[in-house]
């Protein structure tokens, strides 16, 4: 497949964690993003041991974005990884639960529980903003009335 080996990726995995939670540029945050969905996809990489920097350095953060996309992405990078690891089954359909009978260790339903939080609450900021983040995103400038 496409996938680095285990190893590659171990050794790249905290420049990737930087640059998809810290970077200056949303470009280059949304592409430290695309890397991790596209590790998830292929299942193999990601691992246990990448479980709590993973969330705590760039899914929680980033979840809290009040950008429909970034809070996407970040859902389906934790679904990915939790389904990689056999405890979801890939559904097609938002899972914002472990089963029950999930082997998870409970710091990873810990961090599930903070994810689901964040990317909710990130949700309900996005619509109490309404068309305020799209404007600044899209490099759309309102200029004040009287510089016109």
């Amino acid at each position: 497949g496409l996938a680095p080996s285990r190893q590659a990726f171990d050794s790249a995995f905290e420049s990737l964690a930087a640059l998809g939670a810290t970077d200056h540029y949303l470009r280059v945050r949304r592409r430290g993003l695309l890397v991790f969905l596209l590790a998830t996809a292929e299942g193999a990489v990601l691992t246990l041991a990448h479980a709590e920097p993973l969330f705590h350095k760039v899914l929680i953060p980033q979840a809290a974005s009040p950008d429909d996309d970034i809070r996407d992405a970040c859902a389906r990078i934790a679904q990915g990884f939790a389904g990689a690891l056999g405890w979801i089954q890939p559904t097609g359909e938002d899972a914002t639960m472990l089963p029950e009978t999930c082997a998870a260790s409970a710091e990873f339903t810990i961090l599930w529980q903070e994810m689901t939080q964040v990317v909710g609450r990130g949700a309900t900021d996005a619509s109490c903003m309404g068309d305020q983040t799209g404007a600044v995103e899209s490099g759309a400038i309102e200029w004040p009335h009287e510089w016109r």
